[in-house]
């Protein structure tokens, strides 16, 4: 079990519907910009996924960091 903190919009069932979904898309934007997965990527990843949820999916989502202020992540 993980102690860090998230958005409880993860646990509604749009949210879940549309995950899988809001993911591929950032990375294929990601891919198309020349950015493959690795360390430190999530800080590009997440606001992209960020955006693509609000803007195509109509769901407001805060990223793990933002979730976790105090949790450095690479």
């Amino acid at each position: 079990m993980s102690d860090l903190e998230h958005d409880p919009v993860e646990d509604r069932p749009k949210y879940q519907r549309v995950n899988a979904e809001a993911e591929q898309l950032a990375w294929e934007e990601l891919a198309r910009m020349g950015i493959r997965p690795g360390e430190g990527v999530c800080h590009i990843f997440w606001p992209t996924k960020k955006r693509i949820l609000r803007k195509q999916f109509g769901v407001r989502w805060r990223t793990p960091a933002e979730m976790n202020p105090h949790v450095i992540f690479d």
